[in-house]
């Protein structure tokens, strides 16, 4: 699957909208079966073990929705850089993915990770 602009353009817009230049900031976007484009940002903590990634809200809000996530993007911004990143899963994500059945779909992977013991295509 080729990268789509339209889903790096809506993550990239949502993180310009919610954080300033001068901060560490990303967020994450992601297209459901149904036709949505999804958005969502971290949620940081004092304790870096109980933060979440920016790609949980997106996640969180299709299960609410009862919708099938098929294309997924994040990206971050370093501090005080208009360099954009497009970042791969943590291994958390990976899970929630491959648990989902996306990882295949995933924009920012090119092959499946099996995980001992789970289904494989």
């Amino acid at each position: 699957m080729k990268l789509d602009q339209r889903l790096v353009d809506a993550a990239i817009e949502l993180m310009n909208t919610r954080f300033s230049k001068d901060q560490w900031s990303g967020a994450a976007a992601m297209y459901t079966r149904e036709g949505d484009l999804l958005t969502s940002i971290g949620a940081e903590s004092p304790n870096p073990a109980t933060g979440l990634c920016y790609e949980t809200g997106c996640l969180c809000e299709a299960q609410k929705l009862g919708h099938t996530v098929t294309a997924s993007v994040c990206v971050c911004r370093p501090t005080k850089t208009e360099k954009i990143l497009v970042l791969t899963p943590c291994g958390i994500c990976q899970e929630r993915l491959f648990f989902w059945g996306l990882m295949s779909r995933s924009q920012y992977q090119t092959r499946r990770i099996p995980a001992a013991g789970w289904p494989r295509d």
